[in-house]
């Protein structure tokens, strides 16, 4: 703990920096003060004009219209039994007489550095009021205090849309045109599904609400009969049964009133309100939740136990203080920290941070943070009006989608975010058995096949798999169909992103030096898979293994959705040498001498990458193929520059670094060069060719404001909002403008404008922190280790 003569101490010499004009401002609390919050000075119109809020796990959306404080809130890895993820439900605050009636002033503001929101009203009749809302970041908790100038009467309302069962009948419409979409593992099947209702159990001032899976049928069991699994059904990880999802809201001073029923925008609810027993000046609203494999004792005993922590409700928020100030002097970017909202770079900057902070409120979920909204999706209406569905819908459901995932994880490495990774890692470790056992029964060979599309089981999702019998377009099955494979033609193929996931394993032990034993049995299985099942099928096809060079024939493969039948593609060939080099570039007492020796024999018979000559205006050059036999470019991730991102293969200072310049100049189509919604990797792709203009341009586009009240709630673009995978590539992009690194080598601004002054922290291999500024074209610079100065090159 720092004394206060330390504090003193270090505020003299912070000053005495300042007076020098050297390096300061970095070692502040970063780039992330007050000037960054985000602030309303009217209410909103609906849930789409909602602000978040995060902690642990839990994400809300928290808004005041017509008078009323509203809030959703979720908790990752609640799943149903057809594996939709539900949000908790809809909680609603009045007070009486109402600070927040539409004659007095109103203002809410999410204090960014500190991670809540503050909300405050005041009006001759009320009197003021001031509300803090805040999720505890070392519990799943949820803490809604107020404060006002005079006692006020309050009614807190818990509103569900699951009151009943819902029978959601068999749609014939093209996949993710309907409500399945959101239950993506029945997209396209005709026949009628169950939405199984929660349950409530209301005693004093407390109201438990909780969907339990039970041991009803579900998503597991269906795709294990599905894809014909059943004779091993017993050694596969099941996250659904028994699965209880929910929590539990109480108050001081509160009583129960009663129940009613309303409809809020497009769907009907139920709710269960308290009142206060006697008007007050403070007021105290806690919510505490909790995701369970358990027995519902179980799952109440540990919702129970949380109520009973003796820590007070002003130290737990000092914790939270703590935490969130450590989390932003871990690291942040400052474009242009001298400027404000009216300059167009500096809110490129602040929708960084912020779109950072809605990722730091799920660093300790059951589950991944997902793609497609995380925890924090509000009414479908309002992100389309294709949709008029429960709070619930989000298109693309319940698929773990490999190649938009990443682009949410990759960003921790620079932050430093280390246990935020956590999830996504755990969700392989988990899901790894099923992945082998799979690959041993379709093709009896060893390795892991997580496939593109995925149940959090680790298991293709069912519509993708396809159904032999009550399908409906791309989701019909033919009988004769290869066991194992996906007949979904644009990922039929398609395992890559579980090399990536692996490859970002060998990255995060090293930029944190932290243990990476617990998941290097997946590294080790992605390698054995593709060594294995591409042995196999060419010995199908040619009776042999190998080629008659003796290497490996990656066919048939998916290029990036972009063929399926492709052979050697880029993005398989780039994610198995990465993962091959970097693995083997490990110290000896981080990867065992079984993986490294066979490491070493795999990588002797890979493949290279696939090239070829081309003519431009006379003159030849090397560019970097999709594949070796087809050039569809149909699709927008470029799978040709993987060995540029992610794998690193292909760098600045390389020789074949002006292979990947060529290729994007002379065969990406400019459709694809432009594209910057959603997943689109042409951002961070320029960035890393250091193509500054064009870099530039489109991180203006990813990380300028969204079309909606909250600044980084983008989307619908190609997923859903707010679009997690557009934030997550936005990130990305900026992070390679400023710093790339490759090995041992740093190397600063290799695409970063000129015109733009920045502060900035970030995170570089071996835990080394680079601190600067760059401001009028003055650098300062801190690292630490010093030691870790000599590796850095400045662009």
């Amino acid at each position: 703990m720092t004394t206060h003569f330390e504090f003193c101490l270090k505020s003299f010499l912070l000053g005495l920096c300042l007076i020098l004009n050297t390096f300061t401002q970095a070692q502040s609390s970063g780039g992330i003060t007050d000037k960054y919050n985000v602030i309303w000075t009217t209410q909103s119109k609906n849930s789409s004009e909602s602000m978040p809020l995060g902690g642990h796990s839990i994400g809300c959306n928290v808004w005041v219209e017509k008078g009323d404080l509203l809030m959703y809130a979720a908790q990752s890895g609640a799943f149903d039994e057809n594996n939709e993820m539900l949000k908790m439900g809809r909680f609603r605050i009045h007070f009486s007489p109402n600070p927040f009636d539409s004659t007095g002033t109103f203002k809410q503001e999410l204090k960014l550095q500190q991670g809540y929101i503050e909300i405050t009203g005041k009006n001759t009749q009320a009197g003021a009021v001031m509300v803090r809302l805040w999720v505890e970041t070392n519990r799943p908790v949820i803490h809604i205090d107020s404060k006002s100038d005079q006692p006020l009467n309050t009614t807190v309302s818990y509103e569900t849309w699951r009151e009943k069962n819902v029978l959601l009948k068999a749609e014939k419409l093209a996949i993710t045109a309907g409500r399945r979409a959101s239950i993506f593992d029945f997209d396209c099947y005709l026949v009628d599904i169950v939405k199984y209702a929660d349950k409530f159990e209301q005693v004093n001032n407390r109201l438990y609400f909780y969907h339990n899976n039970d041991t009803i049928s579900n998503a597991f069991d269906f795709v294990v009969k599905q894809q014909e699994l059943t004779e091993i059904k017993d050694k596969l990880y099941d996250p659904l049964k028994k699965l209880i999802s929910g929590g539990m809201l109480t108050g001081d001073n509160l009583r129960f009133k009663g129940t009613s029923d309303g409809k809020y925008y497009q769907t009907p609810f139920h709710a269960w309100t308290f009142e206060t027993i006697k008007p007050a000046v403070t007021g105290s609203v806690t919510i505490y939740t909790n995701v369970e494999q358990a027995s519902f004792k179980q799952w109440k005993q540990s919702i129970d136990k949380n109520t009973t922590v003796k820590t007070t409700t002003a130290q737990l928020f000092d914790n939270n203080i703590k935490w969130w100030n450590d989390f932003w002097n871990r690291s942040y970017i400052d474009i242009n920290p001298s400027k404000n909202e009216s300059d167009k770079a500096w809110t490129y900057g602040r929708n960084y941070n912020l779109f950072r902070y809605q990722l730091g409120g799920n660093t300790y979920g059951a589950m991944p943070t997902r793609f497609n909204g995380g925890t924090l999706t509000f009414d479908p209406g309002y992100v389309t009006d294709k949709y008029s569905f429960d709070p619930d819908f989000r298109r693309w459901g319940n698929s773990f989608t490999g190649q938009n995932q990443r682009l949410i994880y990759w960003p921790m490495l620079k932050t430093g975010d280390f246990e935020a990774m956590l999830p996504e890692f755990e969700f392989y470790r988990r899901a790894l058995p099923n992945a082998t056992q799979r690959t041993k029964v379709y093709w009896g060979h060893d390795g892991c096949s997580f496939t593109e599309q995925m149940q959090e089981t680790g298991f293709p999702i069912a519509s993708h798999y396809g159904f032999i019998e009550n399908g409906y377009t791309l989701t019909v099955r033919p009988k004769d169909y290869e066991k194992g494979e996906q007949v979904n033609n644009f990922v039929g193929t398609m395992y890559q992103s579980q090399l990536e996931f692996a490859y970002m394993v060998i990255q995060y032990y090293n930029y944190s030096r932290r243990s990476i034993a617990d998941y290097l049995p997946f590294v080790n299985e992605c390698i054995r898979f593709y060594d294995k099942h591409y042995q196999y099928e060419n010995q199908k096809k040619t009776g042999k293994k190998l080629n008659e060079s003796g290497k490996l024939v990656f066919y048939p493969t998916t290029a990036q959705e972009n063929n399926r039948n492709s052979t050697n593609a880029a993005d398989v060939v780039s994610g198995v040498l990465g993962i091959l080099k970097g693995a083997l570039a490990l110290p000896a007492n981080v990867l065992p001498k079984e993986y490294r020796t066979y490491f070493e024999q795999v990588l002797k018979r890979c493949p290279d990458l696939p090239t070829e000559k081309i003519k431009i205006d006379g003159k030849d050059m090397t560019v970097l193929k999709e594949s070796v036999f087809d050039e569809s470019w149909r699709t927008g991730p470029i799978p040709s520059l993987y060995s540029v991102f992610p794998f690193d293969l292909i760098h600045v200072g390389m020789p074949e670094f002006q292979y990947a310049l060529d290729t994007w100049k002379y065969k990406i189509p400019k459709t694809n060069k432009d594209q910057y919604q959603s997943w689109r990797p042409s951002a961070f792709m320029t960035a890393r060719l250091g193509l500054t203009t064009e870099a530039t341009a489109l991180v203006s586009r990813k990380l300028g404001n969204s079309q909606r009240r909250y600044p980084t709630f983008w989307g619908p673009g190609h997923d859903w909002a707010p679009d997690h995978n557009w934030g997550g590539s936005g990130m990305i992009a900026l992070q390679e403008m400023l710093m790339q690194c490759y090995g041992n080598t740093i190397h600063l601004f290799p695409s970063w404008p000129k015109d733009w002054d920045v502060d900035f922290k970030l995170v570089a291999p071996g835990n080394t922190v680079i601190e600067g500024q760059r401001l009028n074209g003055k650098l300062t610079l801190k690292v630490t280790p010093e030691s870790r100065r000599k590796d850095i090159i400045i662009h």
